[in-house]
């Protein structure tokens, strides 16, 4: 059994300069080496058996569109100390045996969720996890819950996470009276306590019925209208039953795509944010004035 804080390692991979998703065959039921630079022995030594690195990636295109985002990958751990050497990777000829963890599928189905910061450990070095930065003040433990559990759908059959739900009383005991807290614990909430997999099934869907558009539910909004192929797929998913309900089982149907404007309009509201909610802000929308040219 695992627990987030061995989460302790970040290693950026690559494949073809970025041309391919790297390690996107590798299964849970089989070893595979996971490879360093040949000047990078010394980083290859470093994470000890039974660590865990997070792997993660940027490829030139994701879905044949251009891409810009980063994406956390694989969850991987070392099996022996033992350093390979592998002839047919000259360029990266440093390998270490290790086991998957978890492997998001697909490779795409984690993003970066914007506040995280992936520019120290974009080297192809065996980081430290706290390299990751964030600008939302989150600690490196509660960074570690964060992954654990946006790889929690994800992990291998006999792999468990002990405490992978994270605790949000733990996760917020340190920003009661702090500027931002809210907007923090916002944050915490909707990384943690969410089920990221309903969500990407809620903008599939809507993907395919939209034929390749994602309109917002309260006004209409199009991402890819407005931003081209930086908004494609992009949508924020509003929960119509809040977190302080207690714990459900969360259906699509208490699931509405909405843009960041509504969403924060609905937050404000002073009803519940429920299905009868969205109706009442579709009704205060202005659309004239929203689509004035």
């Amino acid at each position: 059994m695992y627990t987030p804080q061995d989460i302790v390692w970040v290693k950026n991979v690559l494949r073809q300069k970025g041309k391919l998703w790297a390690y996107d065959k590798e299964t849970c039921d089989r070893d595979f080496l996971l490879h360093w630079s040949s000047k990078m022995r010394g980083s290859a030594e470093t994470p000890k058996v039974g660590d865990i690195i997070l792997l993660f990636q940027r490829p030139e295109k994701v879905n044949g569109r251009n891409n810009k985002t980063v994406y956390l990958t694989h969850l991987v751990t070392p099996v022996s100390p033992d350093i390979e050497e592998d002839p047919l990777s000259p360029k990266h000829k440093w390998a270490r045996k290790v086991k998957l963890i978890a492997k998001a599928s697909p490779l795409s189905a984690i993003p970066n969720p914007g506040f995280l910061n992936f520019f120290l450990p974009n080297r192809g070095l065996t980081n430290p996890i706290q390299n990751v930065t964030n600008n939302i003040g989150l600690a490196p433990a509660q960074l570690q819950i964060l992954i654990g559990n946006y790889f929690s759908n994800f992990l291998c059959q006999e792999i468990s996470f002990k405490n992978s739900s994270g605790d949000l009383s733990d996760l917020n005991q340190d920003i009661s009276g702090r500027e931002g807290a809210r907007i923090k614990s916002h944050i915490i909430q909707e990384s943690i306590a969410r089920d990221r997999r309903l969500i990407e099934r809620a903008k599939k869907r809507a993907y395919e019925k939209g034929n390749g558009k994602i309109e917002c539910e309260c006004c209409a909004f199009d991402f890819v209208t407005a931003y081209g192929v930086l908004g494609d797929r992009y949508i924020e998913c509003h929960h119509k039953i809040h977190l302080r309900a207690g714990e459900r089982i969360t259906d699509l149907k208490d699931l509405a795509l909405v843009c960041a404007n509504c969403h924060r309009m609905l937050h404000r509201m002073p009803g519940t944010g429920s299905q009868e909610d969205i109706k009442e802000l579709k009704n205060r929308i202005n659309f004239k004035l929203l689509y004035l040219k």
